[in-house]
């Protein structure tokens, strides 16, 4: 829809560069959209944190379905984010596998009639929230997430 993301992050390695294989998918296929054959980074400061941040990527449109979770700050108080789930052709919809393997559009759709956001709200005694429905109404049933969605 034309937003920008300048909100989001995507971690690719670990403190001692062991590699995060989410992100390394999510990074090579932000390249295949974007038609880089390489990253370079430069660290820029954002509200006081050091971030890296590829040129290559800069401008570029690509879709990306975001997933919210809901977790719980230091004290207590909720709080949401978005993780990216997957990116995607705004155009076509398709995943980058299913661009690059010639195939129909489907993982996006499928991700979508089954979403729901992501609870690591804790409790005070350290436990994941439940989530609840207003009172005298019934939790909507949003069907399990499918993890094993090809990228």
């Amino acid at each position: 829809d034309g937003l920008s993301g300048r909100y989001l992050t995507a971690y690719f390695a670990k403190a001692d560069n062991t590699p995060i294989g989410s992100g390394q998918s999510l990074l090579n296929a932000l390249m295949g959209f974007c038609g880089a054959q390489s990253l370079s980074w430069v660290e820029v400061s954002i509200n006081n944190e050091m971030v890296s941040h590829c040129p290559e990527l800069k401008g570029k449109t690509v879709g990306l379905f975001l997933q919210k979770r809901l977790y719980s700050k230091a004290n207590m108080e909720d709080a949401y984010g978005f993780d990216i789930r997957c990116p995607f052709d705004p155009v076509t919809k398709q995943t980058f596998k299913e661009k690059s393997q010639g195939k129909s559009a489907v993982a996006i759709d499928s991700m979508a009639a089954s979403y729901k956001d992501k609870d690591d709200r804790k409790t005070s005694g350290g436990s994941v929230a439940q989530p609840q429905a207003p009172h005298g109404q019934q939790a909507p049933n949003y069907g399990g997430f499918d993890d094993d969605i090809p990228m």
